[in-house]
């Protein structure tokens, strides 16, 4: 829903209040406000806004300067004439007495009440536009993506994989050289964008899957196939330490050094340590110490998903392992965890390691209190290699693993702080036995460093890295791309038995521009001016766009023009709309799909989607991902989904003003920091984060480095470029 405020200058707080209450409450997608200037006709401010802006209401700010400014006998006869014909929603917002305002007509509308009691008023009016909105596009993306959807796109999350394995079916792998990676015995680490595939390719090397994928019923049938990887998926938390802050490192260091609490110094270090600072005594005996805790603790938390694994998969006889081979593996893990105690099935191993994970969560809540005379390290204690031991006790004694690695695929990597990261680093760089894959969101990895002081070697035999979105600046990408998206969608159209499986066939192609081409080349022969050249085709690349835009905003009647809603319909644009985020493009077709059938085609059986329907799609989908932002941005340094929320409006509207009435490149949507290394000061440390953070969300790109986008002068500071995700174009 779009709403425009109109106000006259001088109620310029009430409007720029009623604009951020009505954000705050998610309400409108885009709120732009026009200031009624003296001497301006309000008849002619009001146009221009709506013929800029597709609005859904005009809410006045109704008081006596509004009333002065506006030039109300054409205002009236504006607003009888709109509310005749229906295409024009004004709600006066009456911030004055009602019975003093010199309006017949306002007064004959029905009008909202602020003046009053300005609360009750909001709550009224976002009750109203809530009640006007059709259903809200996130909800409806939500219930296409349920698993009770009958939408073949509904399954755009590996999360699914959790009720049925048979959603194996649909997974394509990228292409060759990747994939070769991602199965190979290389650690290796997994970038990319939320929705672009870490936790699918991740999964896609479990066992379930490959059984899946391979129509057996066994490990050992997927083995002789050439499987010699048993994979264990964990999305990494904090652990216990997720209920606690600075205060439990600090706690740490005082009691580790035997040094007297003192409140300025614990105040002073509370600061150092939220700017990253950790070269303090009582800091890094604190992190330390936190670090031998989590160790442990992922150690059980780890050992027993495996554990729970084998278990599983031997209750539904996926592998085999008998009464001998438990109680076996069960003594030799007894003897490096708990020599005194007897442990000898799964099942024993399971509660052991629940009781030890009890007590290190009971030590941290107790560290946090006042009084901790009763804290006690009573737990297991393990080392680095601990896990890699233990997965080989598995592989040696459980026939069907033999000449296995066990793959630990760790998702979700960004969770850790920094010395829990250098844990997982550790065993990367020095484990013989296991093989650890790990996905992460750009932007996400905080240190390279290991237990043993020394980093992680890339590219030279210790890891490997490879990114899973796709450079859509780049031909070559495009391709690849494109290629593995067809090869998505046509394995969940033959899964749902559809007709037809390419999707470039379902989806309906624009047979013709959208406007006569030599109405859109006149159109950018106007936006250059004098600039303009006799070669057409140089300027079609830079300001088609804009300017078929910017014809359909005209008031006017524009030859050829049916709608003043842009089209955005065919594999091609559905490519571009996903910013190579292969969910957002799932989402794109599910949607569609959805509108489709909802107006009786049956896409099922062959029947194409339309254009229309296309473009209705990419407008909800690009709504539900801006509505999702709230709920899906978690807090990084400062920076929630409210801010960033902020931040993808008003880059928007930017965007947009330049996209309509800027004369050079204004389908630039770039964001460009001139001077990069400025970003390491105090002064830009919410910047770094904000443009960090977007970055981590795919909220934002960074711009690939070329030599046609360097900068003009040899001897320029290079830029740093970020690019808008165009699901919020």
């Amino acid at each position: 829903m779009n709403i425009f405020i109109s106000y006259d200058h001088r109620d310029k707080d009430k409007a720029s209040k009623l604009e951020e209450d009505l954000k705050l409450q998610h309400v409108g997608i885009w709120i732009d406000k026009i200031c009624i200037k003296p001497g301006t006709i309000w008849l002619k401010e009001i146009d221009e806004g709506l013929s800029i802006r597709q609005v859904d209401y005009v809410l006045g700010v109704i008081t006596k300067n509004y009333i002065e400014s506006t030039g109300m006998i054409e205002a009236y006869a504006k607003i009888s004439e709109g509310l005749t014909k229906k295409d024009i929603k004004f709600i006066p917002l009456f911030f004055e007495d009602i019975n003093e305002i010199n309006s017949v007509i306002l007064k004959a509308i029905q009008g909202i009440i602020f003046y009053d009691d300005y609360n009750k008023g909001l709550l009224e009016l976002i009750k109203f536009l809530k009640s006007e909105e059709p259903e809200r596009a996130a909800e409806l993306l939500s219930k296409i993506e349920g698993e009770n959807s009958k939408n073949p796109f509904r399954r755009t999350r590996a999360e699914f994989f959790e009720s049925d394995y048979n959603l194996a079916m649909a997974f394509a792998d990228p292409e060759k050289e990747r994939y070769e990676l991602v199965r190979g015995r290389m650690p290796l680490f997994i970038s990319g964008g939320r929705g672009s595939g870490k936790t699918m390719i991740l999964r896609s090397l479990t066992p379930e899957v490959r059984i899946s994928l391979s129509k057996v019923k066994t490990f050992k049938e997927v083995k002789e196939r050439g499987v010699d990887y048993f994979g264990i998926y964990i999305r990494l938390i904090r652990g216990s330490f997720s209920l606690v802050d600075n205060n439990t490192i600090l706690k740490f260091g005082f009691l580790n050094l035997g040094v007297a609490k003192d409140y300025n110094l614990y105040r002073e270090l509370w600061k150092k340590i939220d700017k990253g600072i950790t070269d303090e005594p009582i800091i890094s005996s604190g992190i330390n110490a936190a670090q031998k805790i989590f160790l442990n603790e992922i150690n059980l938390k780890i050992l027993k998903t495996i554990i729970a694994k084998l278990k599983h998969l031997q209750d539904i006889k996926v592998i085999s392992i008998n009464n001998d081979t438990e109680q076996k593996i069960a003594s030799l893990l007894n003897k490096r965890l708990a020599p005194s105690l007897v442990i000898k099935s799964f099942n024993d191993l399971m509660d052991f390691i629940d009781t030890e994970l009890d007590k290190i969560k009971d030590y941290l809540q107790k560290i946090t209190l006042p009084a901790n005379d009763t804290l006690s390290v009573n737990w297991v204690i393990s080392g680095s290699d601990f896990l890699d031991n233990a997965c080989n006790i598995f592989v040696d004694n459980i026939v069907d693993l033999k000449d296995t690695k066990f793959y630990l695929l760790l998702d979700e990597f960004e969770n850790l702080l920094p010395y829990q990261q250098i844990i997982i680093n550790e065993w990367i760089k020095t484990s013989n036995n296991i093989v650890v894959k790990v996905g992460v969101k750009y932007e996400s990895t905080h240190t390279n460093m290991t237990l043993q002081g020394q980093p992680l070697q890339f590219k030279v035999g210790e890891c490997d890295e490879i990114a899973l979105d796709y450079n859509l600046f780049d031909d070559t990408d495009i391709a690849k791309y494109q290629r593995l998206l067809k090869r998505i969608c046509e394995k969940l159209l033959r899964l749902e038995n559809y007709k037809e499986i390419n999707i470039e066939n379902i989806l309906e192609n624009p047979s013709a521009p959208e406007l006569p081409q030599e109405v859109i080349d006149q159109c950018i022969k106007e936006i250059i001016g004098e600039r303009f050249q006799e070669n057409i085709q140089e300027y079609r690349r830079k300001f088609e766009v804009a300017s078929i835009f910017r014809l359909l905003r005209k008031k006017e009647k524009v030859e050829g023009r049916k709608s003043k809603k842009k089209v955005f319909a065919g594999f091609d644009t559905y490519t571009y709309l996903s910013s190579g985020i292969i969910r957002i493009f799932l989402n794109l077709i599910g949607m569609a799909v959805y509108r489709a059938e909802g107006n009786g085609i049956n896409v099922k059986s062959g029947q194409k989607i339309s254009i229309e329907d296309q473009s209705w799609a990419s407008r909800v989908v690009s709504k539900a991902y801006l509505e999702k932002i709230y709920k899906n941005v978690e807090p990084y340094m400062g920076i929630n989904g409210e801010i960033i929320y902020q931040f993808v409006t008003d880059i928007g509207d930017i965007f947009r003003e330049r996209l309509l009435f800027h004369s050079s490149e204004p389908e630039t949507l770039s964001i460009s920091v001139q001077d990069p290394h400025n970003l390491d000061s105090e002064e830009f440390s919410l910047l770094k984060a904000l443009l960090k953070h977007g970055v981590r969300e795919s909220v934002l790109y960074k711009r690939e480095e070329t030599s046609s986008y360097r900068p003009k002068q040899s001897t320029g500071i290079r830029t740093k470029d970020y690019v808008l995700n165009r699901q919020f174009m």
